[in-house]
C-alpha cells in the first residue's frame, strides 16, 4: 500500500496546530504516516520516522521537529 492508501484507510489519532494541522493516522514500529496541510487546500502525505530525546519521541517535517508531546490526541 502507499502512503496515501494508509493515511486515507485509517482515522486521524493525534493533531498539532504546526504545518497547516498535521494529523497523525498511523504508527507502525518506528513509522508515522501522517499529512501536513489538513486544514489547507494543500495537503501534503508524510511517512517519517521517529526519532527519541531523552526519551521524549519527535518526528522531522520540513526541517521542523514535532515532539509527540505537543500533539493532541483525537
Amino acid at each position: 500500500m502507499s502512503k496515501k492508501e494508509i493515511i486515507n484507510s485509517n482515522e486521524c489519532i493525534a493533531y498539532a496546530s504546526v504545518l497547516g494541522g498535521l494529523q497523525i493516522h498511523h504508527i507502525d514500529d518506528d513509522t508515522v504516516y501522517c499529512v501536513s496541510g489538513a486544514w489547507c487546500s494543500k495537503k501534503s502525505f508524510h511517512k517519517v520516522k521517529i526519532y527519541y530525546d531523552n526519551d521524549v519521541p519527535y518526528i522531522k517535517i520540513k526541517g521542523l521537529k514535532i515532539s509527540f508531546d505537543e500533539m493532541i490526541r483525537c
